[in-house]
């Protein structure tokens, strides 16, 4: 397949699947990732290998699915310039990995992932940061 010029779909890849993993708690593979997504698998394949661009639904929707400004995707396809506000930093893998554990069908108890909540809530107020409302 002939690559697209203009845009560093390692980069994006590389991106995309480290948001994924951060929101899953696992690295998922193209199929998985699409699956996840809502995404035609071919899609992701092409992206993969380059020969074609994310579309701009494509890329809300994985906005969406992953927890992606999708201002950073646009930047990351060439849309929008690349500037500090519209690169922030990935999630970091646990972060999907206690969500993964705060989900009902894990294999924490009720009272488990409550007290898992609890001491994640102090955790975010003794760094100065506000949680989110249960």
């Amino acid at each position: 397949m002939p690559r697209q010029p203009g845009w560093d779909y390692e980069r994006f890849m590389t991106f995309v699947y480290d948001q994924a993993e951060a929101v899953l708690g696992y690295r998922p593979n193209a199929s998985e990732l699409a699956a996840a997504a809502g995404i035609h698998p071919s899609a992701v394949s092409r992206w993969t290998y380059g020969s074609a661009v994310p579309s701009t639904d494509n890329l809300l929707t994985l906005a969406e699915a992953f927890k992606i400004n999708p201002a950073t995707l646009y930047a990351l396809v060439g849309l929008l310039p690349e500037a500090p506000e519209h690169m922030p930093p990935p999630l970091h893998p646990l972060a999907g990995q206690v969500n993964r554990m705060l989900l009902p069908s894990s294999r924490l108890s009720q009272e488990e992932r409550v007290e898992l909540e609890v001491v994640l809530r102090r955790a975010v107020l003794a760094f100065g940061g506000t949680p989110l409302a249960s």
